[in-house]
This record gives C-alpha cells, sequence and structure tokens, in this order.
C-alpha cells in the first residue's frame, strides 16, 4: 500500500520509491518506516531475513531499494544480502547495510558481497537515512560509514535516563510513537534477558550475541543510552570468552 505522502514530499529524493526494509528489531521496523514514509517512500518491513529473500525471490522488482540489518537471529544480514545479490539483475535494486556496529572490515565484507559501498550506523537520524539511500539509488559511493556520531547543537535533555531529543528526533517528534515503542521495549525487556541467560548457559554464544547487539540497537534507538553501553560491556564479554558465570554476573548487574 502507498504510504500517505507529506506537503514535502516530492522535494525527497525518495518521494514514491519502493523500499524494503529488513531487521528482526519491530522498534527499529516502526521507526525507519515512519522516517521513509515522512520522506514520501513506499515502505514494507520485515523482520525475518528468510521471509525477505523469498519475497525478492518472488518479485526481483519489487523494490528500488533494500535497507538490511547485519546481525539478525535466524538468517543474518550476510546471508540474506548474499542470497538477494545472486537473485538481482544488473546490480539492481542497491542494498543498504546497516548495524550498531559499523567498523571497517565490516564495510569491507559488506561490498564484496554486493551492497552499496556506505553503511547506516545505528542509531540514525532521518536525514542520513534519506541522504544515504538516495546515493544508493544514484550509483557507487567510496565505501565508509553513513551516521557516524554528530555533534549536539546543545545540551541533550535526558528525563529518566531516556535522551529524549535524540529518540524523538528519530521518532519525527512523535510522542505517543516513542511512548509505545518504550513500553513495548520495557514490556520484554524481563523475557529478552532471560533468553540471553539462557542462550549462554547453553553454551550458545552465537544467539546470546545475535539478541544482545538487538537489544543495544533498539536502545541506542530509543535514547536508552545508558542501557546500550551496559549491553556493549556484555557482548564484549562475551566477544572475549569470558567465562560464563562472569557474563551472567554482568547480566545481572
Amino acid at each position: 500500500m502507498a504510504a500517505a505522502r507529506p506537503r514535502d514530499a516530492g522535494a525527497s529524493p525518495l518521494a514514491g520509491r519502493r523500499i524494503l526494509v529488513v531487521d528482526d528489531s519491530q522498534t527499529a521496523c516502526a521507526i525507519l518506516r515512519a522516517m521513509l514514509e515522512r520522506a514520501g517512500a513506499r515502505v514494507e518491513a520485515l523482520t525475518d531475513g528468510g521471509a525477505a529473500v523469498a519475497l525478492f525471490r518472488r518479485d526481483p522488482g519489487a523494490f528500488d531499494v533494500l535497507l538490511v540489518d547485519l546481525v539478525m537471529e535466524g538468517i543474518d544480514g550476510f546471508a540474506a544480502i548474499s542470497q538477494v545479490v545472486a537473485l538481482r539483475r544488473d546490480g539492481r535494486p542497491p542494498i543498504v547495510a546497516m548495524s550498531a556496529t559499523v567498523d571497517p572490515g565490516v564495510v569491507a565484507r559488506c561490498v564484496a558481497l554486493g551492497t552499496h559501498g556506505r553503511l547506516l550506523r545505528k542509531p540514525y537520524r532521518a536525514a542520513e537515512v534519506v541522504a544515504c539511500l538516495a546515493e544508493a539509488l544514484s550509483g557507487p559511493v567510496a565505501p565508509g560509514p553513513a551516521g557516524a556520531p554528530q555533534p549536539q547543537d546543545g545540551p541533550a535533555r535526558v528525563a529518566g535516563g531516556i535522551d529524549v531529543e535524540s529518540a524523538l528526533a528519530r521518532c519525527g517528534g512523535d510522542v505517543a510513537m516513542l511512548r509505545s515503542l518504550l513500553r513495548e521495549l520495557r514490556g520484554g525487556l524481563a523475557d529478552g534477558l532471560a533468553g540471553i541467560r539462557a542462550a549462554i548457559e547453553a553454551g550458545n554464544r552465537r544467539a546470546a550475541a545475535a539478541a544482545l547487539h538487538k537489544l543495544r540497537g533498539e536502545s541506542l534507538n530509543l535514547g536508552l543510552d545508558a542501557l546500550a553501553v551496559d549491553v556493549a560491556r556484555i557482548e564484549a564479554g562475551l566477544r572475549d570468552g569470558e567465562p560464563v558465570g562472569r557474563l551472567l554476573v554482568r547480566l545481572q548487574e
């Protein structure tokens, strides 16, 4: 279904463009959909990499550009991108990868698979997302991350541990949307942490890492910077091979 266009959508480089968003985070999908629809795009969002590949296989010409998260449960972004690239015709549509962690090695790996030269780093601003997708639609660009941390115009408005200003900017100033996404995150946090604990105890570090990465991305998108820092510390411990007992202690802190 075509998105309702804002009054100035005709001036946007994404006006009328068909965009597929693939991210296993409902929060990220909601925020990206809102950002892109405000720019006049027509958006479909999926939370499963396998479903995205199946949709693309049925109709390779259905979308003008794909926006794919790299770290997802099930088929991750790297695998989904590789499968979509094998189905593309003449290198179209372009694929833009995104992640809460972007380093030169990740960029190089994605470009080698066939993505656009720039990757979106979470948390992102609407202008960065629109600009990066517009670049992807217009042709090749030198590799590198898009959405590097930008200086604030003034002190952040923090309430209850939330960077309200940044979070609201990502939600287009929609207070009701931000409150709804925060409720969803908080409502599922206990079960999410229990799942991470179970994965760590079972020795399934890959599943735990994917779930932690997802939680960090959601935290950053919603301005929960302190939570994101805590999650990043656990991710680092997992990556560095910390003993299970220590990881579980970190999870409780």
